[in-house]
């Protein structure tokens, strides 16, 4: 067995290993056996044009939330709409379009005494101290900022940036990482992200995971198009998404996604790593490949699939999950030794 195919082995044995607790992943040959008993007729053909990444720019997260700890989970909430109809919050946020920076900073320090769950007066607070060059009291309001509510993406942002412009460059780069998680598809985290890995060295990779799969179908009837690196990861995905029998033997499928879908399908797909040394030398392939080496096959999985579409799940995640994350696209992204 070569050393490939028995990394796809041990990897696979690893997912099943992690996945055991939650719910059953089933194996390629499973799968196919599925598909085989299926009462759907199930074909494969080449898809012959290509599916471009999709545009996921307007879908961000608002800053209008805050975490506060329950026992041993997060409740995620919105602000309180009647915080915005106050009128300090209308004097503060007016001084600031204003660019009256020195008034909006005392402003919105009095918003915060009233409301301290209102956290974001902290971070407005913070912009008014970049504005006047008081960098090291920017820093101290920002690190509170976060301290009370880790997934403001905007205060997060605003410290990578001081930290780049004093050269701080290795908090800078943890920062905007962190800041890029919790608001995958925002345009302007990025541009400061690359600038960032750019001036620590990093070459930060730019593609995106879009299976290339197309589907016609019937209720009888299931025919795949896709490009050859991609049958794997089509048959699961078939089979998760026309096959009602084998979809009841699963659970959770009322949520808006389903983990051990993409387990299931990223699975089966591994194998095009042994089966095409072409793909196993992309970007996107080395990246899956190095996932499954370094166990970070769920990071893969919830960065590259679950983000782009929902962004909104990573106000989900522990401190423990977001370092993981970082730690995920600095290695895999963006190549640190």
């Amino acid at each position: 067995m070569s050393r490939l195919a028995l990394l796809i082995c041990v990897s696979i044995f690893y997912l099943i290993s992690i996945c055991k607790a939650q719910v059953t992943v089933n194996n390629p040959q499973v799968i196919m056996q599925y598909i085989q008993k299926s009462p759907i007729l199930y074909s494969l053909d080449v898809l012959k044009d290509s599916i471009p990444p999709p545009d996921r720019s307007n879908n961000i997260v608002k800053n209008k939330f805050r975490r506060i700890k329950d026992a041993s989970e997060y409740l995620i909430m919105e602000y309180d709409e009647l915080i915005m109809a106050d009128e300090l919050y209308l004097k503060s946020n007016k001084l600031f379009d204003e660019k009256k920076f020195s008034e909006a900073e005392s402003e919105f320090k009095k918003l915060y005494e009233k409301y301290p769950d209102y956290t974001l007066a902290l971070t407005m607070q913070a912009k008014c101290l970049i504005n006047q060059n008081k960098t090291d009291e920017a820093l101290d309001i920002l690190r509170k900022a976060i301290s009370e509510n880790y997934i403001d993406y905007e205060a997060h942002y605003l410290l990578a940036d001081l930290y780049k412009k004093i050269d701080l460059i290795d908090a800078a780069v943890r920062f905007i990482t962190t800041a890029h998680i919790l608001n995958r598809n925002d345009n302007t985290i990025q541009s400061l992200m690359s600038e960032i890995y750019k001036v620590k060295g990093l070459n930060l990779q730019n593609w995106q995971f879009v299976p290339q799969i197309k589907y016609e179908h019937s209720r009888d009837e299931v025919k795949i198009y896709c490009k050859t690196q991609y049958e794997g990861y089509a048959w699961a995905e078939a089979l998760w998404k026309f096959d009602n029998d084998y979809r009841i033997t699963k659970n959770n499928l009322d949520k808006k996604y389903n983990l051990n879908q993409y387990q299931e399908c990223l699975m089966y797909h591994s194998i095009a790593l042994q089966a095409l040394p072409w793909y196993a030398a992309t970007e996107e392939g080395k990246a899956f490949k190095h996932s499954l080496e370094t166990r970070k096959f769920n990071e893969f999985i919830f960065y590259e699939i679950i983000l782009p579409e929902f962004p909104e799940e990573s106000l989900k995640f522990t401190e423990d999950q977001m370092n993981k994350m970082v730690d995920y696209i600095m290695v895999i992204r963006a190549g640190q030794k």
